[in-house]
Parts: C-alpha cells; sequence; structure tokens
C-alpha cells in the first residue's frame, strides 16, 4: 500500500512538472526607447501695429509762413498786364497757354506740344478785364485769376496730365474793399513747396500762402 502512494505520488509530481513545460513562459513587449521630450518652440510674436498710419500730407510746419516769405511781387503800384496769352513751359516741351478774353466771357487755358498740338483745353474764370498767374508743382498746374480792375482773386488747380480742375479756393487779401477806380494784379511762386500768392492792389499788398492740396496757411498784409 506505501508503494502504491509512492508511485502516485512521483506519477503526480512528473505531471505537474510536463504541464510548467507546457505553459509557455511570462513575457513583457519591450519598451519603446523613451523619445526626448519636444523641444518648444518660441511663440512668434504677433506685428506690432503702427497707432496711426503715415501721412502723406506734410504738416503745416514744414511749409513757410507768411512772415517768414520776402516780398516777390511786383515793386510800386500794380501796374497792368498785357492782354496777350500767358505762357508757362513746361520740362517736357510744352507749353501751357491762358488766353486773356478780350471782352466779356472766360478765359481759356491749353496745353499745347512742341509743334501746337492742343492737348486739352478748359475755361478759365470769367473776369471783367482778367488777369492771371501761373506755376507748376509736381503734376498740378496752380492759376490765380483776378478782375485786374477789382480786389481779390482766386486759387485754382488743375491736374497737368488733363486739364481737370481739382479745387478753387479765394484769397484772403485784404478783404472786401469798397472802391471805384482800382488797380490789382497778382503773381505766384512755389516755395519750400507751399503755393505763395503775393497780391499787389490799389488799397496795399499781402502775402498769402497755401498747401498744395487746397488749404490757406497763412497770410499777411505788406506795407510799401
Amino acid at each position: 500500500m506505501r508503494r502504491a502512494a509512492t508511485v502516485l505520488i512521483s506519477v503526480n509530481i512528473c505531471l505537474l512538472s510536463c504541464t510548467c513545460l507546457l505553459v509557455p513562459a511570462c513575457s513583457r513587449e519591450p519598451r519603446p526607447a523613451s523619445r526626448p521630450a519636444a523641444r518648444a518652440q518660441p511663440a512668434t510674436p504677433a506685428p506690432t501695429l503702427p497707432t496711426s498710419l503715415p501721412s502723406t500730407t506734410p504738416p503745416d510746419d514744414a511749409y513757410p509762413s507768411a512772415d517768414q516769405v520776402d516780398w516777390q511781387g511786383p515793386a510800386g503800384f500794380p501796374s497792368q498786364l498785357p492782354t496777350s496769352p500767358l505762357e508757362l513751359a513746361l520740362p517736357d516741351g510744352d507749353r501751357i497757354i491762358y488766353q486773356l478774353a478780350q471782352d466779356r466771357g472766360p478765359a481759356t487755358i491749353r496745353r499745347v506740344g512742341p509743334d501746337g498740338t492742343q492737348r486739352w483745353a478748359v475755361p478759365g474764370a470769367d473776369e471783367f478785364i482778367p488777369g492771371a498767374a501761373l506755376v507748376t508743382l509736381g503734376e498740378r498746374l496752380y492759376i490765380a485769376e483776378h478782375g485786374r480792375i477789382s480786389t481779390g482773386a482766386n486759387l485754382s488747380s488743375f491736374e497737368l496730365a488733363s486739364g481737370a480742375k481739382v479745387w478753387t479756393l479765394p484769397v484772403h487779401g485784404l478783404g472786401p474793399i469798397g472802391h471805384s477806380k482800382y488797380a490789382n494784379r497778382v503773381e505766384l511762386a512755389v516755395i519750400r513747396g507751399a503755393i505763395v500768392v503775393f497780391g499787389n492792389e490799389s488799397s496795399g499788398r499781402y502775402i498769402e500762402v497755401f498747401a498744395p492740396e487746397g488749404r490757406m496757411l497763412s497770410t499777411r498784409l505788406v506795407p510799401r
């Protein structure tokens, strides 16, 4: 009986050993190699926007004031302008011709080529006994039109390429003046980028400064 028990125990041990051999060994999936932590990219700073857009219009202090401009108009009492056409030569060889009206009716402003070919023609002011002064600045033509026997003047800007009028402003000049017999002559100049009007009238003289885009900046009376 003891022998049988010993044999049975041996058989059980053998069976247990065989079962262990059939069970696969425990294993773990290999861990992937650790990757270095991604380096944080610096954030791109947002573009700094200007608080205000740059202006293409020069500040008023870029232009001369009337007090800084010396008299450059005609000396003495205002003389009469000739009634023949006023001409202004352009750098490309063209000419601006301001044809004063011989009688009542508007003047004529023309641009002609070197061979006399007319580029454009536009009407000017309708003044009784008219007078005018012309200058150019950049792509603009400036004309001061006035009556030669009345006070005041009007300053106008035109496109040189087409003759289109851009703006017209009256000069402050001497202000309203009552008169019977009178004389008036106006001249123009470009000084430090500004359009300067020199008015010589029977009652006095004045200097008036305009910005090219159409603003009267300053004015002053000039003693004779």
